[in-house]
């Protein structure tokens, strides 16, 4: 009974991740196709790939879930495998994608002290 009731959680909250993740999705490709070229458009580029490749692995945790103890059982463990893949995967991401968004913001940071210099010697 508990073993059911927790596999019934877990098919529930892993369907409503990847719904969720599939709109983070949608809005990150909305804020990179209005964006011109430059820092902040690559960093939006990558944080839409690393959510794009979180929804995967969200997506393959969500089919086994709802594959195992099922009579597709050899499906379920192909899938796990490929759930374990896509969150590595996003683990390196996330790392490369923490270091461009600490570049933009380094540039952002110098934007605004150029911006500041200006304005002071403006009076």
């Amino acid at each position: 009974m508990i073993h059911e009731s927790s596999l019934l959680v877990a098919q529930i909250s892993s369907t409503a991740a990847s719904v969720i993740g599939l709109v983070a999705f949608v809005y990150a490709c909305a804020a990179f196709s209005k964006l011109t070229t430059g820092r902040l458009r690559d960093a939006i580029l990558r944080t839409a790939l690393f959510t794009l490749v979180i929804v995967l692995g969200v997506s393959s945790m969500t089919f086994y879930h709802l594959t195992q103890n099922t009579a597709h059982e050899d499906v379920s463990e192909l899938v796990e495998n490929f759930w374990y893949v896509f969150m590595f995967t996003a683990f390196i991401l996330s790392c490369f994608e923490s270091f461009s968004i600490i570049q933009v913001g380094r540039f952002l940071e110098e934007v605004d002290m150029k911006t500041r210099d200006m304005h002071v010697k403006r009076k």
